[in-house]
């Protein structure tokens, strides 16, 4: 597991502190889901952190867009975790892992560090693994 590649796409107040804690044990990558100038060889990625969320008239978008970067980044097999809020049923429309982020969001570091990290789904004990 230690040689697994991640990536982190959306670096806002839940991304930068995911990809810190990660980076320290993985090989890990990250970009602001804004941007659009990230370069990956293609489909290299083990696990898939998505690290942004969506409005509530933004579903369909959402899950389009998770899609996109499954196809684009995620290993046939590759895993991938929400680290946002999101609607029942969507996590599971995805394929994905559900982990909603606990603690203070100003030291939010803090908080992923200290209070246990949920996660729900068919793959939830691979991901906790990580």
């Amino acid at each position: 597991m230690e040689e697994s590649k991640h990536i982190l796409v959306g670096m806002g107040e839940i991304g930068k502190p995911i990809f810190k804690i990660l980076s320290e044990v993985y090989d890990t990558h990250s970009f602001d889901q804004l941007e659009r100038g990230f370069s990956d060889p293609g489909n290299s990625f083990d696990v898939i952190h998505i690290c942004f969320g969506h409005k509530e008239n933004e579903v369909e978008d959402f899950k389009q867009w998770v899609r996109d970067y499954q196809k684009e980044f995620l290993k046939e097999g590759g895993l991938t975790i929400i680290h946002s809020s999101v609607a029942v049923g969507i996590s599971r429309a995805l394929n994905a892992v559900h982990s909603p982020i606990r603690g203070m969001h100003p030291d939010l570091e803090s908080g992923i560090r200290t209070f246990t990290k949920f996660f729900g789904g068919e793959r939830s004990s691979e991901a906790a693994e990580y």
